[in-house]
């Protein structure tokens, strides 16, 4: 997939690096082509429900969620699958995931909250520790569309904070 370079599209100063490689190389996050990550680009709600379904190790679920506009076969099936039934991520409707719509800074924020029992409380103290920072404005703009670079940070600050605890 790549092989420790940077991708083309990341700077070597990117405030996000360290984050990114590490997503890549652990198997949690990848490039939208083998050169290019598009940090700036959104994360939908599939994009989202797959790292956290990867960062818990990956396990398919055995009945599909009853989730309309979630096909079998297609790239993120197993992972919304996942994210339904153990109550990581729940649908915008009873029939409905919205699996390519853009997920926003706080449902991505309460979806990482929701991997597992045990990161409830340990998030609320990563939280209060910075894991989800704001913007330079002091804001934290929970409406805003996560990026990609944010939605990677988000992860592996919860992933290496949960296995330090």
């Amino acid at each position: 997939l790549f092989e420790g370079d940077l991708f083309l599209d990341i700077g070597a100063d990117a405030w996000y690096l360290d984050d990114v490689m590490e997503a890549a190389e652990r198997g949690l996050a990848g490039g939208t082509s083998l050169a290019h990550f598009e940090p700036e680009g959104k994360m939908n709600r599939a994009m989202f429900a797959t790292v956290l379904y990867r960062a818990e190790g990956g396990e398919a679920t055995a009945e599909p969620a009853p989730l309309e506009d979630v096909k079998p076969g297609t790239w993120y099936t197993d992972a919304v699958n996942w994210a339904y039934e153990s109550g990581v991520a729940y649908g915008v409707s009873e029939t409905k995931f919205a699996p390519l719509a853009n997920v926003t800074r706080e449902q991505a924020a309460t979806m990482t909250a929701r991997i597992s029992d045990y990161a409830r409380e340990t998030l609320a103290k990563a939280q209060k520790m910075g894991l989800l920072s704001g913007y330079e404005d002091g804001t934290v703009r929970p409406q805003n569309t996560i990026t990609r670079a944010e939605g990677v940070t988000l992860l592996m600050n919860t992933v290496r904070f949960l296995e330090a605890a």
